[in-house]
């Protein structure tokens, strides 16, 4: 992997709805600085954090909302991963954060009309000390299917910075088409040889998220995590 260039933000754009629609075709993702407000974040973390602690994940007390992990590593196919997740997955204010008006408003206008919610949301949950699992190169279209144009909203709970394992994006990539997959570890299970797309000049976008940042990306856009 090349050397990472920084995100274009792209907070101009939210009063201009046609250049936000020619970035995002051209760039194939639009990242937002202080999209969300920190209150609705820290209310969701605390929930979250609350379940980590009950299974032994994470501290409790005065230092919950710092998130420091005790237990694990824990990946997806262990039994102790699937409570956890279960009942992140459960909560009513996980999926309710899909439908926050600063999330709409914005998906909205990049539509040009009325933004159906994926009932899909997915919470993503990567230990330190666990590289191997580092979420791959890959495509949500391979994981979602039903209409190509569907966006990914990335937001990471709390502040992310690179070192902490936050989303990378192939710049260009969702002007291609459909790659072939191959087996890999990480979330999803497959993976996309990016060399040749990296050879032909695509390259990396990444940076450092603050509480309240979001990534979104088109479904074809090649992303993965950076490890933690």
């Amino acid at each position: 992997m090349g050397k990472i260039e920084p995100f274009t933000v792209s907070n101009e754009l939210l009063d201009d709805s046609k250049k936000l629609r020619e970035r995002a075709e051209q760039d194939g993702y639009l990242f937002f600085r202080g999209l969300i407000d920190t209150e609705s974040i820290i209310n969701l973390r605390r929930d979250f954090l609350e379940i980590c602690h009950r299974h032994g994940w994470a501290q409790g007390g005065d230092v919950l909302m710092e998130g420091i992990r005790i237990g694990g590593p824990f990946m997806e196919g262990d039994a102790g991963y699937w409570p956890v997740l279960d009942e992140f997955q459960s909560l009513e204010s996980f999926h309710t954060f899909a439908h926050h008006p600063s999330i709409l408003e914005m998906c909205d206008k990049l539509f040009g009309e009325t933004t159906l919610v994926h009932p899909r949301n997915i919470g993503r949950i990567m230990f330190p000390e666990n590289t191997k699992y580092t979420t791959p190169a890959h495509q949500d279209y391979i994981h979602i299917r039903g209409t190509e144009n569907t966006y990914t909203a990335w937001i990471p709970l709390g502040a992310c910075p690179q070192h902490l394992g936050g989303l990378t994006v192939l710049v260009g990539s969702h002007r291609f088409g459909i790659f072939p997959v191959q087996p890999a570890f990480g979330a999803g299970g497959l993976g996309i040889d990016t060399e040749p797309l990296e050879s032909d000049g695509l390259y990396w976008a990444s940076g450092d998220f603050e509480i309240g940042d979001a990534l979104f990306f088109h479904s074809h856009t090649v992303h993965k995590a950076l490890p933690n």
